[in-house]
């Protein structure tokens, strides 16, 4: 009988109607009808298991081979997965037995045992070091923050007082140039204006230039003989 049924499937199965709505609505009809008959086939064989066994048993897995579908690539690789991992607890279990390495666990704890002061101690110099550096970060930090506010400050008073100093310097090295060259107007005038010129944005404003004037009276009195060199 389950043969002749099995006969009717294939005929049944391989059946294609002639209408494509016809053929989607049977088609889906029949793999119903196929998966209940194939639960059907399969308790049949269990409980003539005793007389027709082994045809029950190859009528149904017939059946049922043809309605399973190949894993895809994700299962097959979860089930690679599972069992490297099973058959790397395994390995990592027999390892773990045998009696040498069973030893050197039991030495390794020992020692650990043993060498906890000393780990406590490194752990408590580790943290005062830590708090050291912390600290003198922090100092820098601070540091460095009052230069900069100490410097916003006083910037605009720092480059006052380097300008005079600029200007009295520079004054005086005219005043001095002034002093030591001789009565000519290319020596007391023109080189230090050129020079005035050179140096300065603005020359008429620069030390070297208002030095000149004052000192002019001094270095040309009215009267006395003006060499050109």
């Amino acid at each position: 009988m389950i043969c002749n049924n099995v006969q009717c499937l294939r005929s049944t199965s391989h059946a294609v109607p002639a209408n494509p709505v016809v053929a989607s609505h049977s088609g889906f009809a029949r793999r119903v009808r196929l998966s209940r008959r194939c639960r059907g086939y399969e308790e049949l064989a269990s409980s003539n298991a005793g007389a027709t066994g082994s045809h029950n048993k190859s009528a149904r897995l017939h059946i049922c081979a043809s309605q399973s579908r190949p894993l895809s690539f994700n299962q097959r690789w979860r089930s690679f997965k599972t069992a490297a991992d099973e058959q790397t607890a395994k390995a990592k279990d027999a390892i773990g037995s045998l009696p040498p390495v069973q030893a050197l666990a039991d030495a390794v704890h020992i020692a650990d045992q043993k060498l906890a002061p000393v780990y406590n101690l490194f752990k408590a110099i580790g943290k005062w070091w830590d708090a050291q550096v912390e600290r003198y970060a922090e100092f820098g930090g601070e540091e460095v923050k009052r230069q900069w506010e100490w410097k916003r400050r006083t910037e605009a008073e720092r480059s006052l007082w380097v300008s005079i100093g600029q200007f009295l310097g520079m004054s005086l090295l005219t005043a001095f140039w002034e002093a030591i060259t001789p009565v000519s107007i290319f020596w007391g005038a023109i080189l230090p204006l050129f020079l005035a010129w050179i140096l300065y944005d603005r020359p008429f404003l620069s030390p070297i230039i208002v030095t000149l004037i004052l000192m002019a009276p001094f270095k040309f009195p009215p009267g006395y003989n003006v060499r050109l060199i």
